[in-house]
């Protein structure tokens, strides 16, 4: 199809060209003989040049572009030898051939060409009459411009051509962005395109937004570092070498560091990205920011063995690409932040209605329970001896006690969630608060043994905040336990705060779950479904915990049992309350 459409091309260059052919001996200011000479040698190379593009058109790997740039060479040759008041039109020609076919056909033939065309100046200014012959010093300048002229039309080109890639590159990433604008493949192509282009040893990519980071990364060498591992890299990077190269991303500009060893910004440089690049054999780097207006929102960086040491050009077209791929990240990221917003609001929906399930199941038991037991004390009294009534309005009031304690709790969480609680934390009796707890639960442990060894420890909390926080641990600890088994709360005092310990010997909890029981609305698998819950006990502990300067933690092993920790900050004593006023 290709051929098909560059045929008409062929055919149009070559009769062009043979009109200029059959035009040349009626130039003004050319002999009969000198124009037949121009003529002949024109319509040689119009027809030696298309007939090597036919035979290319046919046969991929026939060298048209070496033959046409000899055939080129050989026709100036002729004529200027032919023709001696031409040679300093023919030495304009030879420079222009180089020129062209370095740009064309690479370094070597522009080389080649070069020594050709320069011996073959000489050829025929020795040939050419005393009188038309070229200056020394204008031949020496032709010999010396030949070959600088190919290796600077080749580097120009090389450049253009690299340049061109990238470009190209990165409007296969826009397209890509386009269709699915993934922030992970987004970066992941223009770190790639990068590594490619400038040929980095390491090219990376790092985004951050305030604590989220997106990390991708390229090695041209063998590395055993995962993703995972890079973006770890990274934040430690950043968290504590803000003075390093991949540091403090914002407001920095592009820089070149020529040596990762000696640099003066660098002498202290040692943390664990450090260690990594001088594995990876690099030795030098550059770094552009990612700029969108006046903000930076992250930095690209190429690193270089020492044989590839980086120069002003790579800079320059970091530069340049980190400008163009700017708005790319940026809208790759905005999308990905639109996505996990959106998956998050899809979790939290799901997370509220089996909120709402397990709510309805756990309020409708207890409630179903005390009407029965009422409704049968209230049928049968006559029938019914009077231990047996106060039995069932026992159990019946214990079951009001529960559902008390969850219509409680589901305020706590409503409040909570509000940001509608207020504590007043102050000095207070721990064994009064556990006391306080143990008596209002009474029936929800009662076939548990509690062991309480908390002494005459003070602690600075909200009372009634403090209590719903053990209440939750020692409610869970008589659910998750078998009956008749010992509940021990226990408190010790540290240098300044007061722990507090609730341990069972209950089902236990899997190292899996222990970072996520503390999730609201999160269910464990041992809770089975004859002892389900709301799943916000916990988080709400967590949430009280907090609000008052302390924090909450488990230690489990499965079958064997759990104890949670309530750490709260304890009274101050006389002796440090008094260096601190003095300090003060």
């Amino acid at each position: 199809m290709t051929g098909n459409r560059t045929a008409p091309a062929r055919r149009l260059r070559l009769w062009l060209g043979l009109a200029v052919a059959a035009a040349l001996p009626f130039a003004p200011g050319v002999t009969r003989a000198e124009g037949v000479t121009l003529s002949l040698a024109a319509a040689t190379y119009v027809v030696g040049a298309w007939a090597f593009e036919v035979i290319a058109a046919r046969r991929a790997r026939f060298p048209a572009t070496v033959l046409t740039s000899f055939l080129g060479l050989m026709v100036i040759t002729v004529v200027t030898v032919a023709i001696p008041r031409t040679l300093e039109v023919g030495l304009v020609l030879f420079l222009l051939g180089v020129a062209f076919s370095t740009y064309v056909g690479g370094r070597t033939l522009g080389l080649c060409l070069s020594a050709s065309a320069a011996a073959a100046a000489l050829v025929a200014d020795i040939l050419a009459p005393e009188a038309q012959r070229a200056d020394g010093a204008t031949l020496a300048a032709f010999v010396v411009l030949l070959p600088l002229l190919a290796l600077t039309v080749d580097r120009l080109t090389a450049e253009h051509r690299r340049t061109s890639g990238a470009l190209a590159r990165l409007h296969d990433v826009l397209g890509a962005v386009e269709a699915q604008p993934d922030l992970s493949a987004t970066l992941d192509s223009i770190a790639a395109s990068i590594a490619q282009t400038i040929d980095a040893t390491v090219a990376g990519v790092i985004l951050r937004d305030g604590d989220r980071f997106a990390v991708a990364a390229r090695t041209s060498v063998p590395s055993s570092f995962s993703p995972a591992e890079v973006e770890w890299l990274t934040q430690v990077e950043l968290e504590v070498s803000p003075e390093g190269p991949l540091g403090g991303v914002p407001g920095h500009a592009a820089l070149i560091i020529a040596d990762l060893e000696r640099d003066p910004r660098l002498l202290n440089w040692s943390t664990p990205w450090a260690g990594a690049l001088r594995g990876l054999g690099c030795h030098s780097l550059v770094r552009a920011p990612l700029r969108l207006g006046g903000d930076v929102v992250g930095v690209i960086v190429a690193a270089f063995a020492p044989r590839d040491r980086p120069d002003q050009d790579d800079l320059a077209f970091l530069e340049a690409f980190a400008e163009r791929a700017s708005r790319i990240v940026v809208r790759a990221s905005a999308y990905d932040r639109e996505r996990v917003a959106a998956l998050r609001l899809s979790e939290a929906a799901e997370e509220k209605t089996q909120f709402l399930g397990l709510v309805s199941h756990e309020l409708r038991t207890p409630l179903t329970a005390v009407k029965g037991f009422v409704d049968t004390v209230l049928q049968h009294w006559d029938q019914l001896p009077e231990d047996r009534r106060r039995e069932l309005l026992d159990r019946a009031s214990s079951n009001a006690d529960e559902l008390n304690r969850l219509v409680g709790q589901l305020l706590d969480f409503s409040r909570l969630d509000a940001a509608a609680v207020r504590l007043s934390p102050q000095p207070i009796a721990l064994s009064d608060v556990v006391e306080h707890v143990l008596e209002d639960l009474g029936p929800a442990v009662g076939d548990h043994r509690v062991s309480v060894d908390v002494s005459s420890l003070m602690v600075v909390a909200d009372r009634a905040a403090l209590g719903r926080v053990l209440t939750s641990l020692l409610t869970n600890a008589a659910k998750f336990s078998p009956l008749g088994t010992t509940i021990t709360v226990r408190a010790e005092a540290t240098s300044n705060a007061v722990v507090v310990s609730v341990a069972d010997h209950g089902t236990g909890i899997s190292p899996e779950e222990q970072e996520r029981v503390f999730d609201r609305f999160y269910q464990a698998t041992s809770n089975t479904l004859s002892r389900r819950g709301t799943g916000i006990g916990l988080s709400i502990a967590k949430r009280l915990a907090e609000m008052q300067g302390g924090r909450i933690s488990v230690e489990s092993m499965p079958g064997v049992g759990s104890t949670f920790f309530v750490t709260m900050p304890a009274v101050p004593s006389a002796v440090d309350a008094e260096r601190a006023e003095v300090a003060s």
